[in-house]
Protein backbone atom coordinates (compact mmCIF):
# COMPACT_ATOMS: atom_id res chain seq x y z
CA UNK A 1 0.00 0.00 0.00
CA UNK A 2 1.24 3.34 -0.39
CA UNK A 3 2.14 3.91 -4.15
CA UNK A 4 5.14 6.13 -4.66
CA UNK A 5 6.05 7.80 -7.87
CA UNK A 6 9.05 7.13 -10.02
CA UNK A 7 10.69 9.66 -8.63
CA UNK A 8 10.29 9.20 -4.66
CA UNK A 9 11.21 7.14 -2.60
CA UNK A 10 10.63 5.72 0.79
CA UNK A 11 8.04 3.42 3.01
CA UNK A 12 6.18 0.89 1.76
CA UNK A 13 3.90 -1.75 3.12
CA UNK A 14 2.93 -5.29 1.83
CA UNK A 15 -0.07 -6.67 3.34
CA UNK A 16 -2.56 -9.45 2.70
CA UNK A 17 -4.75 -7.63 4.77
CA UNK A 18 -8.08 -5.58 2.87
CA UNK A 19 -9.20 -4.28 5.64
CA UNK A 20 -6.09 -2.80 7.01
CA UNK A 21 -5.05 -1.37 3.27
CA UNK A 22 -8.44 0.33 3.29
CA UNK A 23 -8.52 2.08 6.37
CA UNK A 24 -5.04 2.91 6.21
CA UNK A 25 -5.18 4.46 2.93
CA UNK A 26 -8.98 6.08 3.22
CA UNK A 27 -8.88 9.69 3.96
CA UNK A 28 -11.88 9.12 6.54
CA UNK A 29 -9.29 6.90 8.91
CA UNK A 30 -7.16 10.03 8.69
CA UNK A 31 -4.19 7.83 9.10
CA UNK A 32 -1.02 10.58 8.90
CA UNK A 33 1.79 9.97 6.37
CA UNK A 34 4.74 12.06 6.66
CA UNK A 35 7.52 12.84 3.85
CA UNK A 36 10.23 14.90 3.39
CA UNK A 37 10.80 17.19 0.63
CA UNK A 38 13.66 19.26 -1.12
CA UNK A 39 12.01 22.28 -2.94
CA UNK A 40 13.07 24.59 -5.50
CA UNK A 41 12.66 27.54 -3.65
CA UNK A 42 12.12 28.23 0.41
CA UNK A 43 9.07 27.78 2.25
CA UNK A 44 7.20 30.85 3.34
CA UNK A 45 5.25 31.64 6.17
CA UNK A 46 2.33 31.34 3.95
CA UNK A 47 2.83 28.07 2.77
CA UNK A 48 2.27 26.91 6.22
CA UNK A 49 -1.00 28.60 6.32
CA UNK A 50 -2.58 27.57 3.29
CA UNK A 51 -1.06 23.72 3.65
CA UNK A 52 -3.15 23.97 6.88
CA UNK A 53 -5.88 25.66 5.52
CA UNK A 54 -6.27 22.97 2.60
CA UNK A 55 -5.67 23.81 -0.73
CA UNK A 56 -7.63 23.15 -3.77
CA UNK A 57 -6.79 20.15 -6.17
CA UNK A 58 -8.87 19.45 -8.95
CA UNK A 59 -11.84 21.39 -7.16
CA UNK A 60 -12.01 19.36 -4.27
CA UNK A 61 -10.41 20.99 -1.11
CA UNK A 62 -7.36 18.82 0.83
CA UNK A 63 -7.66 18.12 4.40
CA UNK A 64 -5.42 20.45 6.53
CA UNK A 65 -1.84 19.51 6.55
CA UNK A 66 1.54 20.35 8.20
CA UNK A 67 3.84 21.89 6.79
CA UNK A 68 7.74 22.41 9.22
CA UNK A 69 10.63 23.91 7.05
CA UNK A 70 13.93 22.11 8.52
CA UNK A 71 17.06 24.47 8.83
CA UNK A 72 17.37 24.47 5.62
CA UNK A 73 14.25 26.02 4.26
CA UNK A 74 14.34 24.70 0.84
CA UNK A 75 13.61 21.05 2.84
CA UNK A 76 10.77 20.85 5.10
CA UNK A 77 8.66 17.83 6.54
CA UNK A 78 4.87 17.69 5.55
CA UNK A 79 2.35 15.41 7.43
CA UNK A 80 -0.77 14.47 5.23
CA UNK A 81 -3.95 12.71 6.37
CA UNK A 82 -5.03 11.25 2.68
CA UNK A 83 -2.89 10.31 -0.19
CA UNK A 84 -4.30 12.02 -3.16
CA UNK A 85 -2.92 11.52 -6.96
CA UNK A 86 0.90 12.99 -6.80
CA UNK A 87 -0.86 14.73 -3.52
CA UNK A 88 2.43 16.48 -1.99
CA UNK A 89 3.35 17.83 -5.65
CA UNK A 90 0.15 19.22 -6.59
CA UNK A 91 -0.05 20.77 -2.99
CA UNK A 92 3.16 22.95 -3.39
CA UNK A 93 2.96 23.39 -7.08
CA UNK A 94 -0.37 25.53 -5.95
CA UNK A 95 1.82 27.50 -4.05
CA UNK A 96 4.03 28.37 -6.83
CA UNK A 97 7.26 25.87 -5.87
CA UNK A 98 8.36 22.52 -7.37
CA UNK A 99 9.11 19.57 -5.43
CA UNK A 100 12.56 18.15 -6.15
CA UNK A 101 12.98 14.83 -3.61
CA UNK A 102 10.39 13.25 -2.04
CA UNK A 103 10.55 11.17 0.59
CA UNK A 104 7.93 8.93 2.71
CA UNK A 105 9.10 8.51 5.92
CA UNK A 106 6.16 7.64 8.46
CA UNK A 107 2.97 6.08 7.62
CA UNK A 108 1.00 6.20 10.50
CA UNK A 109 2.75 4.43 13.73
CA UNK A 110 4.81 2.71 11.08
CA UNK A 111 8.52 4.81 10.96
CA UNK A 112 11.06 4.33 7.32
CA UNK A 113 14.29 4.27 9.78
CA UNK A 114 17.33 3.53 8.19
CA UNK A 115 16.26 1.07 5.87
CA UNK A 116 18.03 1.68 2.70
CA UNK A 117 16.22 2.01 -0.56
CA UNK A 118 15.01 -1.43 -2.00
CA UNK A 119 15.46 -3.02 1.12
CA UNK A 120 12.63 -4.62 2.74
CA UNK A 121 11.80 -6.32 6.27
CA UNK A 122 9.08 -7.56 7.95
CA UNK A 123 7.58 -5.66 10.42
CA UNK A 124 7.54 -6.56 14.52
CA UNK A 125 4.82 -7.96 16.64
CA UNK A 126 4.56 -4.27 18.05
CA UNK A 127 4.49 -2.64 14.22
CA UNK A 128 2.05 -4.33 13.48
CA UNK A 129 -0.28 -3.83 16.42
CA UNK A 130 0.23 -0.40 16.21
CA UNK A 131 -0.99 -0.60 12.71
CA UNK A 132 -3.95 -2.41 13.38
CA UNK A 133 -4.61 0.30 16.82
CA UNK A 134 -4.27 3.10 14.68
CA UNK A 135 -7.10 2.14 12.67
CA UNK A 136 -9.17 0.92 15.58
CA UNK A 137 -9.22 -2.63 14.46
CA UNK A 138 -7.78 -5.31 16.78
CA UNK A 139 -5.29 -7.78 15.10
CA UNK A 140 -6.30 -10.29 13.02
CA UNK A 141 -6.25 -14.17 12.59
CA UNK A 142 -1.99 -15.10 12.94
CA UNK A 143 -2.29 -16.59 9.20
CA UNK A 144 -2.60 -12.99 8.19
CA UNK A 145 0.65 -11.12 7.27
CA UNK A 146 1.34 -7.75 7.17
Amino acid sequence: MGRLDKDAEGLLLFTTDGELLHRLTHPRHKVEKRYLVRLERPVGPRDREAFLEGLFLDGKKTLPAELTPLEDPTWAEVVLKEGRFHQVKRMFGARGNRVLYLKRLALGPLELGDLPPGKARPLTKAEEEALYRAVGLRGKDPQDQV
